[in-house]
C-alpha cells in the first residue's frame, strides 16, 4: 500500500497512456485500414503516453511508497518505448523486420511478465489486476497470430476494449480521488 509522500496519486496517469496506446495499437491491426496508416497515430502514442509518462508515473509511484504500481507502471513504461522503437525501427527499415518465430517469443515474454504484475497489483485493485489478465490473454492472441493471422483482428479488437476498459478504472479512480468518495465503483 502507498504511504503518505505528498505526492499525488500517479496511476491515473499511467493507466490513461496505457489505455491510449491499447486503444490505438489495437484499431491498427483490425483491419479497419492498413496497418502502415495506423503507425503514424500509435507511434507517438506508445513512446511518449504510454511510455515515457507510464514511466514518470511508476516512479511517483514509487516514491509515494507503491511497489506494486510502481512495478506496473515502470514496466509498462518500458514496454512503450521499447515497442515505439521496435516497430519504427523496422517499419523505417532501419532493421530488418523480426520473424514471426521472435515475434512469439517477444509476446509470450510479454504476457509472463503480465502474469506476474496480474499477481503484484491483484491486493490494490482487482479490476486493475483484471486488466493486466485480459492483457495477459491478448499478449498470447497475438503470439498465437505470428502462426495463425486469424488470431489477429480478435486480438486487435480484444485490444481496443482493453482500452476502454482501462480508461473506466483510470476515469473511477481520478473521479473518486477528487470527490473524496466513490462516485464510480471500482474494486
Amino acid at each position: 500500500m502507498a504511504e503518505e509522500s505528498g505526492w499525488a496519486l500517479a496511476s491515473p496517469l499511467g493507466g490513461a497512456g496505457f489505455g491510449m496506446a491499447t486503444f490505438t495499437v489495437g484499431f491498427s491491426f483490425t483491419g479497419l485500414y492498413p496497418v502502415n496508416d495506423g503507425f503514424a497515430m500509435f507511434l507517438p502514442m506508445v513512446l511518449m503516453y504510454a511510455g515515457f509518462a507510464q514511466f514518470v508515473a511508476g516512479v511517483i509511484e514509487f516514491a509515494r511508497g507503491s511497489h506494486g504500481l510502481g512495478f506496473t507502471h515502470c514496466t509498462y513504461g518500458v514496454w512503450g518505448m521499447g515497442t515505439a522503437i521496435m516497430f519504427y525501427t523496422q517499419f523505417m527499415k532501419i532493421v530488418p523486420p523480426a520473424s514471426p518465430q521472435a515475434m512469439a517469443v517477444y509476446w509470450i515474454g510479454w504476457a509472463i511478465i503480465t502474469i506476474i504484475l496480474t499477481g503484484t497489483t491483484w491486493p490494490i485493485s482487482k479490476m486493475f489486476s483484471g486488466a493486466l489478465a485480459w492483457l495477459v490473454i491478448v499478449f498470447l492472441l497475438f503470439a498465437g497470430s505470428t502462426v495463425s493471422p486469424g488470431l489477429l483482428p480478435i486480438a486487435a479488437w480484444l485490444t481496443v476494449l482493453l482500452g476502454l476498459y482501462v480508461w473506466y478504472i483510470v476515469a473511477a479512480f481520478s473521479i473518486n480521488t477528487e470527490f473524496g468518495r466513490q462516485i464510480l465503483p471500482v474494486s
